[in-house]
């Protein structure tokens, strides 16, 4: 509701993304940023603003220190994309498919096992108890239902922890051979005609 309470909100918990109105009661959505980006241990979070569409408040987001800033009225798919564009989200174009697969991963020349937890023409989702950072790049050989089996390269655009041990990575492929993404377009393309 307030300035102050973001900032409250923000040192009890440190937000990895906020969104103020420059307008903000008690302390001004300019003044939170500029506050938020001066302190060392906070100055990595995200921070989008909105404002009106004049000179004046849009020259105060750009002197604050925002990521980013839209102009009011907000428009929700304009305001996804900036949340997409800050945290490295590529919008989801195709379909995820369930896919209970074993894995055998390859990460710095080392070998560790998982399995698949769904796949799309554009990427996978792995959980293994192995830690994998994210940016990095992987290699997978998937072990299809249908006995055969895939290599795929890709980078690891999401890390999400499942449990004390356990793990989930976002893959996004990376320079496949024509005949992989054709056997996975195959593949998604029969599992989703099934359902």
């Amino acid at each position: 509701m307030s300035g102050e309470e973001a900032l409250r909100m923000h040192e009890s918990h440190k937000m990895d993304l906020i969104i103020a109105d420059l307008d903000t009661a008690g302390i001004s959505g300019d003044e939170l940023c500029s506050m938020v980006k001066k302190e060392k241990k906070m100055k990595e979070t995200f921070i989008i603003l909105a404002c009106n569409d004049n000179k004046t408040d849009i020259e105060k987001c750009k002197k604050s220190g925002a990521d980013f800033y839209l102009t009011k009225p907000i428009n929700a798919a304009q305001l996804l994309k900036k949340i997409m564009q800050v945290f490295n989200v590529q919008r989801r174009e195709s379909l995820r498919i369930p896919m209970e697969v074993s894995v055998v991963g390859s990460y710095f020349l080392q070998t560790f096992f998982c399995h698949a937890v769904d796949i799309s023409s554009t990427g996978l989702l792995i959980e293994t108890n192995r830690i994998l950072n994210k940016g990095k790049t992987v290699s997978c050989l998937l072990n299809m239902p249908d006995a055969r089996q895939i290599k795929v390269n890709g980078k690891i655009m999401r890390v999400m922890i499942k449990s004390s041990d356990i793990y989930r990575y976002g893959i996004s492929f990376c320079d496949l051979s024509t005949d992989t993404i054709s056997a996975i377009k195959t593949f998604v393309g029969k599992q989703t005609s099934i359902k």
